[in-house]
């Protein structure tokens, strides 16, 4: 499933998401990926979370994408890393705003 066009990154937009598990990614004005998240279970209150961040402050848009809930499907952790190391293998590095790298993306 691809990602859902960007939405702003505002409170009324995050509401909208389906409470679901899935990947996320953040952006810039300019539309550059500056973060890859993910949840297990509920994509809008890790949204939440960030948008209470000073760090997030300059992140104007979100778009999400679901993961399938069956068993056999990779996790949104799992999906979330490959991201990120698709990422990295693009442009050298991880997003401006990633803390940490997530597990298992060398």
């Amino acid at each position: 499933m691809p990602f859902s066009q960007p939405h702003p990154f505002i409170k009324t937009e995050i509401e909208k998401v389906p409470k679901h598990k899935g990947v996320y990614q953040l952006y810039y004005a300019d539309g550059e990926i500056v973060y890859i998240g993910s949840s297990e279970d509920d994509i809008p209150s890790r949204l939440r979370e960030h948008k209470s961040k000073t760090k997030f402050i300059r992140v104007k848009a979100f778009s999400y994408m679901r993961v399938s809930t069956s068993m056999w499907a990779p996790s949104a952790k799992h999906t979330e890393r490959k991201l990120c190391k698709a990422f990295r293998k693009k442009y050298g590095r991880l997003p401006h705003l990633q803390q940490r790298s997530p597990l298992h993306i060398y």
